[in-house]
């Protein structure tokens, strides 16, 4: 693996970290949540830097269906971000106290909130490239057909678990603004935490993973049709 690539893989996978840990808002110290928020923002910029070409093409070539859904998703990712930060201001009690802003009821919810999206579209974006990252991982690993369906069944197992896992911590509520950081319960233990939120990442990126299969079959079909007219 390239020095670059390895850089890309070690950023991405800190900043999977970080939202897991913001995740469990009130399992941990404020301090620790605001310095993992701060080190979440700082990756982001550093993603964003290793990935500047995607900024650069913005506005060249073709786009594709799943070039205008992609980017529709990093920019609502990097909204959510934003929102994120701006928002981290006026409630922080340890990174930005010294600021002296008033705490706003408000600021709570849109963070919350916020935080909420930029997790579910985090995993989604991640859904885009797991084709990629299932490419390289057959290229690396025994690519036998039992280890392959092995990998696929623990996966929908996990989204399967997903799917409960939503709708105990009530992500629709919390997605709609219907619930805050409130709905951020501690939990009775640290491996029912990452369990879930696990399984709920792998809902979403799993979900959009196979919707994006379905849509390029849709497109493969479509042409083969049009070339056996012609």
């Amino acid at each position: 693996m390239n020095p670059g690539r390895l850089c890309r893989c070690v950023v991405d996978i800190a900043m999977a970290l970080c939202l897991i840990l913001l995740m469990g808002y009130k399992m941990a110290p404020n301090g620790l949540h605001e310095f993992a928020g701060m080190g979440l923002f700082l990756l982001a910029v550093v993603h964003c830097v290793l990935n500047r070409g995607w900024f650069a093409a913005l506005f060249k070539g073709r786009y594709t269906l799943r070039r205008i859904l992609a980017g529709a998703v990093n920019l609502l990712l990097l909204t959510a971000l934003t929102v994120q930060v701006l928002t981290a201001l006026p409630i922080s009690e340890t990174v930005f106290a010294f600021l002296g802003i008033a705490k706003d009821p408000a600021a709570v919810e849109f963070h919350g909130v916020a935080g909420t999206w930029m997790f579910v579209l985090g995993a989604v974006h991640l859904g885009f490239h797991w084709a990629g990252l299932l490419r390289a991982f057959r290229r690396r690993a025994d690519t036998r057909t039992v280890v392959i369906w092995l990998v696929r069944a623990m996966g929908l197992l996990l989204m399967t678990w997903g799917i409960k896992a939503s709708f105990d911590r009530t992500m629709g509520s919390r997605l709609l603004f219907n619930e805050g950081l409130h709905a951020m319960f501690s939990d009775p233990s640290v491996f029912r935490f990452i369990r879930d939120y696990l399984a709920i990442a792998a809902l979403y990126t799993g979900t959009t993973h196979y919707i994006l299969k379905l849509l390029q079959w849709i497109k493969n079909k479509t042409a083969a049709a049009k070339n056996a007219q012609g």
